[in-house]
């Protein structure tokens, strides 16, 4: 029998011939408890965040759940959207920026913040926020996309109506 080490052509520097690990494989070593618990600040500045976006997005909507159409008889829930996933957007971008600057975190590690804040996961959070800011701007677009439509379609059918959008001149 001829031992490991040797079918290898004896190198123990092989690894990285091996095929990398699925997103799941990934994933689910990350759920795990064990790194849960040794990642603890990273996984509650995560479920803080989350919980603030939350929160702005459905204090944004509230804000214009009075919105009526121009007939006022409904609700303009596509302006209601696209205005909560902005206010959200707003958030996204400051963290974004705030997960990369250096200096900064430089004098929170010497500061003793890494004991509370993700200091060593900087670049996960800047990728993380990076794909909610995605997320979050094209359905920002595609809502008022689709307040645009349902406001000019409005416009055409209400021509006494003393609104005028320039794309649709009578």
């Amino acid at each position: 029998m001829i031992p490991p080490a040797e079918k290898s052509g004896g190198k123990k520097s092989d690894k990285h011939l091996l095929p990398l690990p699925s997103w799941a494989e990934r994933a689910r070593e990350r759920l795990q408890w064990r790194h849960v618990r040794n990642n603890w600040q990273l996984f509650l500045f995560l479920a803080l965040l989350a919980a603030l976006n939350v929160v702005l997005f459905v204090a944004r909507a509230c804000e214009f759940t009075g919105m009526r159409n121009l007939r006022g008889d409904s609700q303009n829930y596509f302006y209601m959207l696209s205005r909560a996933c902005g206010r959200t957007l707003l958030l996204q971008s400051v963290v974004v920026f705030a997960a990369v600057l250096r200096y900064t975190i430089t004098k929170l590690r010497n500061l003793g913040a890494s004991r509370i804040l993700p200091l060593d996961n900087n670049i996960y959070i800047h990728k993380v926020v990076g794909v909610s800011i995605f997320v979050y701007s094209w359905v920002h677009g595609i809502m008022h996309i689709c307040n645009f439509c349902k406001v000019s379609h409005l416009v055409r059918l209400w021509r006494n109506v003393q609104f005028r959008c320039f794309f649709f001149q009578p």
